[in-house]
C-alpha cells in the first residue's frame, strides 16, 4: 500500500498538508523568528478495519511542540474512532524545527495537524468526501502510546 500526501490520489492515500502548522500569532517575524514547523510530515498508516469497511475519514490533531521540537499533549479528534490511534501514532513520530523567537526556540502551543484518509478515490471525489464528512460533527480520541 502507498500513502501519499496531499494533493495525490491512488487506491488508497492519506493526506497531510506539508505546512500545517497553526496560525501564527500576528508577531511580526523578524529573519530569527519563525514559528514551528514539522521536518518531515506524518506517515500514517490507514487503519485495516477503516479499509475493510470502506471508510474515508479525518482527523485534526492538535499538539504542543516542545523547545527540543517534539510533539507533546497529542490530542486526535477524528470523523470516527477507527482513525484515532492511526492519527496520534503518525503525529507523535514527527519531529519538528522549534518555533523560534529572538533567535532562541520556544514552545508552541495549540498546533493543529490535519489528516484525511481516502480509501480508491480520485482527487475529485477526494474533495467530495471531504465536504461530505466536513459538516458531520467528529469525536474527541482517547488515545495515548501503546507499551
Amino acid at each position: 500500500m502507498r500513502i501519499l500526501l496531499l494533493a495525490l490520489s491512488l487506491a488508497l492515500s492519506v493526506s497531510v498538508p506539508l505546512n500545517a502548522v497553526a496560525e501564527t500569532d500576528g508577531i511580526e517575524a523578524e529573519s530569527e523568528d519563525r514559528d514551528a514547523q514539522p521536518i518531515m510530515p506524518p506517515r500514517p498508516s490507514y487503519p485495516a478495519l477503516a479499509i475493510r469497511a470502506q471508510m474515508p475519514g479525518w482527523c485534526d490533531v492538535r499538539l504542543d511542540v516542545n523547545r527540543q521540537g517534539y510533539p507533546t499533549n497529542i490530542a486526535p479528534w477524528c470523523s470516527h474512532w477507527v482513525f484515532c490511534q492511526s492519527a496520534y501514532d503518525a503525529v507523535a513520530s514527527v519531529r519538528f524545527q522549534p518555533k523560534m523567537l529572538n533567535g532562541q526556540p520556544e514552545p508552541r502551543s495549540n498546533v493543529v495537524y490535519p489528516l484525511e484518509y481516502n480509501i480508491g478515490a480520485t482527487e475529485a471525489e477526494s474533495e467530495a468526501n471531504r465536504a461530505k464528512i466536513e459538516g458531520k460533527p467528529g469525536r474527541a480520541c482517547m488515545v495515548g502510546p501503546i507499551s
